[in-house]
């Protein structure tokens, strides 16, 4: 049986899909520039970039999905819980059915923010996903059951699958961190189970850090730059200029992440104090998980730290491990 982990999030789609027992899953990436196709989309492209994207049909317009959001700022991006009602989100959702190809998805696997997650009438705004789409005109796609998580559950079963040999998360309690870039959700999680008091959701996130980056930038060089210019040099690797001289952003980076990922830790501290709650293990994903590994003992002096091979799409391809486990055990595997 076919099954998907879909991340939608609000800068990168990733996608791991495959049959339940296959040994590698395709992995796939993109960011979530999202907008309609028109004359003025057009216009803004370079020669030679027509065909990027991903082209669906959204109601009875046409879209193109998997873009930079430097191509797609004259339609406002969605940064804020409105996010799942969006065509921006619709349009990302159907990029990841063409992109895979199959007529039917026996099991998708998706998440949400913490905040979310724990509200259930939220996690129901999301049923429109199962059933019948038509992506295109000629592409139709059914999602027979889909299945929504909490976005830590995602590392955690990346971990717990991909990295058993290293760390037996089952006889564990463990911190997952997930440093996304709309919202930092946390979550503690014994022996496969989630603990809702124990889990929580913070703005200090990468938007912000990429937000303050941009205003030491501007401290020093007397400019503006744009948060999406920033999102768009860092993903890729280009340079930024100014004076003609490019700059060595990194180090700004560090600067601004280091504030933010402190105000992290403490409201991660705080949270965790409260529920009077303690751990063997600290999990961290997302786009800010690499400047955050040496503020983890901070939060828990003992706890080993684990980053998975591929922080990025970890949540993604756990999502993926989960609905496999899920299928295995229907099937009595």
């Amino acid at each position: 049986m076919f099954v998907a982990g879909i991340d939608i999030g609000y800068s990168n789609l990733k996608l791991v899909s495959g049959e339940h027992d296959a040994d590698a899953p395709d992995i796939f990436c993109c960011p979530v520039g999202a907008m309609p196709v028109d004359a003025n989309y057009l216009d803004l492209l370079m020669p030679g970039q027509e065909d990027q994207g991903i082209m669906v049909n959204v109601g009875d317009q046409n879209w193109v999905a998997g873009v930079e959001p430097v191509l797609s700022e004259r339609k406002r991006r969605v940064l804020d819980a409105d996010y799942v009602d969006s065509d921006q989100y619709k349009a990302l959702f159907y990029a990841s059915l063409l992109k895979m190809e199959r007529p039917e998805i026996d099991l998708l696997v998706t998440g949400l923010p913490m905040h979310q997650y724990l509200d259930s009438d939220f996690r129901k705004k999301l049923s429109w996903m199962q059933g019948g789409h038509q992506i295109t005109d000629a592409v139709s796609v059914n999602v027979k059951k889909i299945m929504t998580v909490g976005q830590p559950m995602g590392a955690y079963y990346d971990c717990a699958v991909n990295m058993a040999h290293d760390y037996p998360l089952n006889e564990l309690r463990v911190l997952v961190l997930d440093i996304g870039f709309f919202s930092s959700d946390w979550s503690v999680i014994t022996k496969h189970c989630m603990q809702g008091a124990w889990s929580g959701s913070s703005m200090q996130a990468t938007s912000t850090i990429l937000e303050k980056t941009c205003s030491l930038l501007q401290k020093d060089f007397g400019k503006k730059f744009s948060r999406n210019d920033l999102e768009h040099a860092v993903r890729n690797q280009k340079n930024i200029m100014a004076f003609q001289k490019n700059i060595d952003y990194g180090q700004y980076i560090k600067r601004a992440a280091k504030n933010v990922l402190q105000d992290l830790v403490g409201e991660v501290k705080e949270h965790i104090r409260e529920q009077d709650a303690s751990f063997d293990a600290i999990i961290m994903v997302g786009g800010g998980a690499q400047y955050l590994k040496e503020m983890a003992g901070q939060i828990e002096p003992s706890a080993m730290c684990i980053q998975p091979d591929r922080p990025v799409v970890a949540n993604a391809h756990g999502f993926w491990d989960a609905g496999c486990i899920a299928l295995a055990r229907l099937s009595g595997d």
